[in-house]
This record gives structure tokens, sequence and C-alpha cells, in this order.
């Protein structure tokens, strides 16, 4: 995989400690600095304070992750650059919330391949802001 063009700094919402180990050590390796939080409200008091330029954020944690994206958006926050993980996108209505509000997403188990291109892809075209 070739280097990011540029490094990026994300804020990653999962209550599950060795996913959130597994995955900020692959961005770290591509030269990524990751902020974790291991619930919605947590990331939200971090996504408030801002300089992040990507959130990948876990549907199913504690304090709803549906809710903290439905919050992020309202507030402006992130906007077009969040990518979510769910374990549970067989449920219709998870889909359905993600389709009708043009999120990505990737189910439970995914690639490690897979996550870091769809982030650097969503940095690449341009939807988060340089710095």
């Amino acid at each position: 995989m070739d280097a990011p063009l540029r490094p990026l700094h994300v804020l990653l919402a999962d209550d599950e400690a060795m996913l959130r180990l597994a995955i900020r050590l692959t961005l770290e390796d591509r030269g990524h600095r990751v902020t974790e939080a291991p619930d919605a409200d947590r990331a939200l008091v971090l996504a408030r304070a801002g300089g992040f330029d990507l959130a990948i954020l876990d549907v199913n944690m504690p304090g709803d992750g549906l809710r903290l994206l439905a919050r992020l958006l309202d507030e402006a926050i992130l906007p077009g650059r969040i990518l979510m993980l769910t374990a549970d996108v067989a449920r219709w209505a998870t889909r359905e919330e993600l389709e009708r509000r043009g999120i990505p997403w990737l189910a439970k188990p995914f690639d490690f391949g897979e996550l870091t291109r769809t982030l650097e892809r969503m940095a690449d075209e341009g939807s988060a802001p340089a710095g």
C-alpha cells in the first residue's frame, strides 16, 4: 500500500479495547495519530474540542454510536469525515440510517487494509481539512 498523502489525526471511539488498540497500531504504522475514546460521551467531548481530520465510530458502544453520529452531524462537527463500524449491519434499521445519512461504514469483522484504504480515501477526496 502506498504511503498516505499526509498524516491524519483520527478520533477512534469503540468500547472494545483490543480492537481500539489494533486499529490505533495499524493507523500509527501508516503515520497517523489516533486519539481513543471508550464510549460515545467521551468521543463527543473530544470531537467538540476539535483538531481531528476524521473519526471512526462504533455503532454499538456505551452512549450509542448512532446517537453520537446524529449529534456530530447536527452540530456540524466532522461532517463528511466520519466512518462507522458496526457488527449489526444485518439489522435493517442500522443500515438504513447510515445509508440515509450517506455515512460510509464497515461491517465487523473487517479487513484492516480496507479500513486504512477507506479512511485515507476519505481524506484524499478532500473530505478532511488539511493540517
